[in-house]
């Protein structure tokens, strides 16, 4: 067995956050000299609107917290980008409900 936990192999503990909170994975990622596509954190339609112009579209929103797709929108109008923020938020473990 080991003799005391130092020496027990283990992840180091901000590991699973990181690796499961995509905003923190792709700045993880970026540091350590990975390509990663472009991405900005929004938090409100209003900052979503900011990040992006029609240029940069189509565009793809996603929660940071979740897997399988669950809250992910393309979106390919600065008009769907409400929707897609909102939905996002909604699947998202991140954002308190009330």
């Amino acid at each position: 067995m080991w003799p005391n936990s130092s020496a027990c192999p283990a992840i180091r503990r901000a590991s699973p956050h990181t690796a499961t909170n995509k905003f923190m994975m792709r700045q993880h990622s970026q540091l350590s000299g990975i390509a990663c596509p472009w991405y900005r954190r929004v938090r409100s339609t209003a900052d979503g609107t900011a990040a992006i112009d029609d240029v940069m579209l189509p565009a793809i929103v996603k929660p940071v917290d979740n897997c399988s797709s669950r809250g992910v929108r393309w979106i390919g109008r600065k008009s769907d980008l409400a929707a897609a923020v909102f939905r996002g938020a909604w699947r998202s473990r991140a954002v308190a409900r009330r």
